[in-house]
């Protein structure tokens, strides 16, 4: 466990490391939530335009909002296909499977 200074000290030294271009520093929780359903493992191109089809067609901010319509479509793979489809205009059913867990 780190002690207080040292916490400081790393704090200070993470302040200086480049933020990348491609990262976009959000304070939105939802959008939060489903970059860690999306970026990983995805061409940056299919997470941009995930994202630009959520921002533009929901503006959901809150963690209840998100699980309500979630919840709206079947635990299945057709549910999840829907709300990849809903939420990102994409076939990521298993990103949709996997935003579930949050």
């Amino acid at each position: 466990m780190l002690s207080l200074p040292e916490q400081a000290l790393l704090t200070e030294a993470c302040r200086s490391l480049p933020v990348r271009k491609s990262f976009e520093v959000t304070n939105n929780y939802v959008l939060n939530m489903l970059s860690m359903a999306l970026d990983f493992q995805l061409r940056q191109r299919t997470v941009d335009a995930a994202f630009a089809h959520f921002k533009q067609n929901h503006r959901y901010r809150s963690h209840r909002r998100l699980r309500d319509l979630a919840e709206s479509f079947d635990n299945t793979k057709k549910g999840n296909l829907g709300l990849a489809r809903t939420l990102w205009n994409n076939n990521m059913w298993t990103r949709a499977q996997f935003l579930r867990c949050f």
